[in-house]
């Protein structure tokens, strides 16, 4: 990734080794270097692709919660959810669920809910299923849980861990099966 960045000048395939290399560092080097990659590429990228840029700030918001930035975790959330403001894709939903996550953390649970409960009345209505986004289904699962919903937080972890076996993704189990624990 390193030799890659220095073959372009093009911001968006630029923007795209960010992202990489801040998934890299998330899970290999720490959630404090994945955000403090992704936050300055997301700037550097947003006026050329806003959606991106949104992606990337929605990641490094979610790094910043596993790194107990709870402030800078809705910041960055914040921008994602400016920045997809008017969109209904996949994006604008990780913005909002990473935008409610960020607000319930920080004891605002009436205002997060208010984000993401319509994604999650989608998911329950529609079905989720772990090639939508197991990380759309896993982060409003895991807050209900939080917010004593267990019913509810149950039906649509069981959905993502049904789904990942199904598809063959074993990868994809850790996460939801320890949050049904």
């Amino acid at each position: 990734l390193e030799e890659t960045a220095g073959l372009t000048m093009d911001p968006l395939m630029l923007a795209d080794v960010d992202a990489l290399r801040g998934a890299v560092d998330m899970w290999c080097g720490g959630p404090g270097a994945a955000y403090r990659r992704l936050i300055p590429a997301a700037e550097r990228v947003a006026p050329h692709d806003p959606g991106r840029a949104a992606a990337m700030l929605a990641t490094a918001a979610g790094a910043q919660l596993m790194d107990a930035d709870l402030r800078g975790a809705l910041a960055s959330a914040e921008r994602a959810s400016a920045l997809t403001a008017g969109r209904s894709d996949s994006v604008a939903l990780a913005a909002g669920l990473v935008h409610g996550h960020a607000l319930v953390h920080l004891g605002e649970s009436r205002r997060g809910r208010a984000l993401y409960e319509p994604i999650l009345e989608a998911l329950e209505r529609e079905g989720a299923t772990w090639h939508w986004s197991h990380l759309g289904t896993l982060v409003p699962g895991q807050q209900l849980a939080w917010l004593e919903e267990f019913d509810r937080a149950r039906a649509l972890l069981e959905r993502v861990v049904a789904a990942a076996r199904a598809g063959g993704a074993p990868g994809l189990l850790p996460y939801p099966v320890a949050c049904l624990s």
